[in-house]
């Protein structure tokens, strides 16, 4: 969405994006981080909104396979509403999660603040987990990537 939206009118999408990740892990607290995300899913919730609206009134449903910015909280804001369908894809243990991070890299460089951005995130993850569950919504566990897309589809029941 950064790429589609003016930083001026819409700053929540760009904030994270705009700091310096090096500084940013380095200084503010896991709440700050999960604060700041959570605030940039409360924005992008207004815009996949009006995507599901718009696919639901074409006579579609709507299914969202999500494991990052929609947050089980959001999710269940986007099921009341529209009746999509949900599965979210959440990690199972902390060493998936750095295997992602060398396949795709993190954003920060310095090594302390790489430790601290792994944190967050896994903390971010666990929150998720616990989320979903309360919320009682579906999930899968990313591994094993070979058959997370089966897995997927088995759990929405295609």
């Amino acid at each position: 969405m950064q790429t589609t939206t003016a930083k001026l009118k819409f700053p929540v999408l760009h904030f994270l994006y705009a700091q310096n990740p090096n500084k940013y892990f380095e200084k503010v607290s896991y709440e700050k981080f999960s604060s700041d995300y959570n605030a940039e899913a409360d924005e992008v919730l207004k815009g996949i909104m009006g995507l599901i609206v718009n696919n639901k009134a074409l006579g579609g449903t709507g299914i969202i396979i999500e494991g990052s910015l929609l947050t089980p909280r959001i999710m269940d804001k986007i099921v009341r509403t529209t009746g999509a369908k949900h599965l979210s894809i959440i990690y199972k243990t902390k060493s998936q999660l750095k295997k992602n991070f060398k396949n795709r890299g993190l954003w920060t460089t310095v090594h302390s603040a790489q430790l601290n951005e792994e944190q967050a995130i896994w903390n971010l993850n666990e929150d998720f987990l616990a989320e979903a569950k309360k919320l009682k919504q579906k999930f899968v566990f990313a591994e094993a990537y070979g058959t997370l897309y089966a897995r997927a589809i088995k759990a929405i029941k295609l």
